[in-house]
């Protein structure tokens, strides 16, 4: 009748040649069956076989925020100054050294605006008007003093200091200078 019927009738074989096992289960000659699988592999309990995999990595460590940098008030805003301004003035200390004080730049900004206010309410100045000034106070006061470091400023004011109270001929008044050795 059916040539080959036997390949027909006969159940489809499968490469699979072991039992299956549950995926979290040992082999069954070493006496280990899901449920101790279950209790003690790396997915615990209550996990189904298709999960990922729990993240073991170390937690990162989160830390308070903390408050940005706030410029304390009436303090320079760096280590350099400003040599041009006239408001600079010297004070004679017990021990023989000079303290220079200047206002800060908030108190010059400050007087800078209570001066602008007096001249609006004696102008009468609209708004407008007082805040085109008060940017032109703010660029002044930012740009147009001269920046040296401290320690030239130091140096040129106690030049400045020497020639004045040493009582020196017109002619041997040039500011000092680093000496120049013959090589």
């Amino acid at each position: 009748m059916l040539r080959k019927s036997n390949v027909a009738l006969s159940k489809p074989r499968s490469y699979q040649t072991r039992r299956t096992l549950h995926p979290m289960a040992n082999h069954p000659r070493w006496g280990h069956d899901r449920t101790v699988a279950k209790q003690f592999a790396w997915r615990g309990w209550g996990v189904g076989g298709n999960q990922p995999e729990r993240d073991r990595r170390w937690p990162t460590p989160s830390y308070a925020e903390e408050a940005p940098f706030q410029k304390p008030k009436n303090m320079p805003m760096s280590n350099t100054t400003k040599t041009l301004s006239g408001e600079w003035r010297p004070y004679a200390l017990s021990d023989g050294g000079v303290l220079f004080t200047h206002p800060t730049r908030d108190q010059v900004m400050q007087w800078n605006y209570e001066a602008t206010m007096k001249e609006n309410e004696a102008a009468g100045s609209t708004a407008r008007d007082h805040n085109v000034k008060a940017k032109m106070q703010a660029l002044i006061a930012d740009n147009t003093l001269e920046h040296t470091t401290l320690a030239d400023w130091r140096r040129q004011q106690l030049q400045r200091l020497i020639q004045k109270h040493a009582q020196l001929p017109k002619a041997s008044a040039k500011p000092l200078t680093p000496r120049k050795y013959k090589s």
